[in-house]
């Protein structure tokens, strides 16, 4: 289990947003006034991030080595949905791509150090917290840190909040998912590493880490989803909504900023029309958990944004794109990037799949969106969790909630194994 955060922060003011055009029960929060100071960016559009490598439950983690194994998506562990292209989705694989993986016990005897009184003594200290670095802007780190990570990023969208509040009046939503995934690494020198050297890792220099995260439906999520349902007491959600005509959203940028539209299809019109819209859409920070097995990797993922009323141009704009019958392209798709050129169009993305299970915490939801990125296609699988306290409660702990979700997670993942 993630060791459980004793922080009382809570997110400020965050409420329901009831204006017309907008979908109730999102959660949006007011800034305060204060001052607050923070190392990891010196403007509000800067995001930052961790990656934690997964140490909890580990014993004797002087003992423990690991090493950057190479990434297949074919060995079994990972499901593409009908609408998901595997040569597509995975079309850079070219380069060399790695995962974490815990040597084999073997290996550790094999390559104990000669000093290994001095690294048993730096590795136990590490254990209690004493020797890990100080948390910097995109470090890399572990998961007996989850919590200071919490607190920067708290500290951050406080002082974001103030920053905004002196701009806009508008009530700005926090948008706050957890995400089953793979870690994937490249620019990868040092293929077996210790703890303590996973935490001299660096993203910028010479030598640097690059890492991406890769969503994917893992095969045994998929599998012995009506297991999970029993066990965790979750209850799938039933909707009318047309098969493949769930939503769109078309993300575009206005004077800088990322704005994004909500499309949803009207039976009794028969076209797609505009539901919602937000504004300034920005991820603040980022903190993924590295398993270090076959077991998924985790995402956290907290992004803000506004709500708007859209202009009554753009509702002309959809219509007029639906004068004639619209049929779907050869990816699935109803619409294209180059459909909506005139308002800077960034992406158009197509959700075709999507299944929500509930129980009285949280949220588990499957799905597969398509991507147009200007031309460029990508199909997404995912598998997301989240707090239900993030939609629906006015106020609601920002530690412990993520902490906890966190938590149910990794249950599920034991479940599973």
């Amino acid at each position: 289990m993630i060791r459980k955060t004793g922080n009382s922060y809570s997110t400020p003011n965050i409420r329901y947003n009831n204006r017309r055009n907008s979908a109730n029960g999102r959660n949006s929060f007011n800034g305060q006034n204060g001052t607050t100071s923070t190392e990891f960016r010196t403007n509000s559009r800067m995001q930052f991030g961790f990656t934690l490598l997964d140490i909890d439950g580990m014993e004797n983690l002087k003992d423990v080595k690991f090493q950057f194994q190479e990434f297949s998506t074919d060995g079994g562990n990972f499901r593409f949905s009908e609408f998901s292209n595997n040569e597509t989705v995975n079309k850079s694989n070219n380069l060399p791509k790695y995962i974490v993986k815990k040597a084999p016990k073997q290996y550790h005897k094999d390559q104990r150090d000669n000093d290994g009184d001095v690294i048993d003594d730096l590795v136990n200290q590490l254990k209690c917290g004493l020797l890990i670095p100080s948390l910097e802007y995109d470090s890399f780190s572990t998961s007996d840190k989850l919590e200071e990570c919490l607190n920067e990023i708290s500290r951050e969208i406080k002082a974001d909040n103030i920053r905004d509040s002196r701009l806009s009046l508008q009530k700005k939503q926090m948008r706050i998912c957890i995400f089953f995934g793979r870690e994937v690494f490249t620019k990868v020198n040092d293929h077996e590493f210790d703890v303590m050297h996973w935490t001299r890792f660096k993203r910028k220099g010479d030598p640097s880490l690059a890492t991406t995260f890769s969503h994917y439906h893992f095969a045994k999520i998929i599998d012995k989803m009506d297991l999970i349902q029993q066990r965790f007491g979750l209850k799938k959600r039933v909707d009318n909504v047309i098969a493949n005509k769930r939503s769109i959203r078309v993300i575009y940028m206005n004077e800088g900023k990322k704005n994004k539209l909500k499309l949803e299809w009207d039976e009794e019109e028969g076209i797609w029309k505009i539901t919602r819209a937000a504004a300034d859409i920005k991820r603040v920070s980022c903190v993924d958990i590295v398993s270090g097995s076959d077991d998924p990797d985790l995402r956290l993922s907290v992004k803000t944004q506004y709500d708007i009323n859209w202009e009554a141009k753009l509702d002309e704009i959809v219509k007029k794109l639906q004068v004639e019958p619209r049929t779907r392209n050869w990816n699935g798709q109803w619409f294209k990037c180059n459909d909506f050129v005139d308002i800077g169009c960034e992406c158009v993305q197509h959700k075709f799949q999507k299944q929500c299970f509930y129980n009285d915490k949280f949220q588990v939801t499957i799905e597969t969106t398509c991507h147009d990125n200007k031309g460029k296609i990508k199909n997404e699988d995912s598998i997301s969790v989240k707090h239900l306290s993030w939609r629906t409660n006015e106020n609601f702990n920002f530690n412990s909630t993520v902490v906890e979700t966190f938590d149910f997670a990794k249950e599920i993942i034991r479940f599973i194994r």
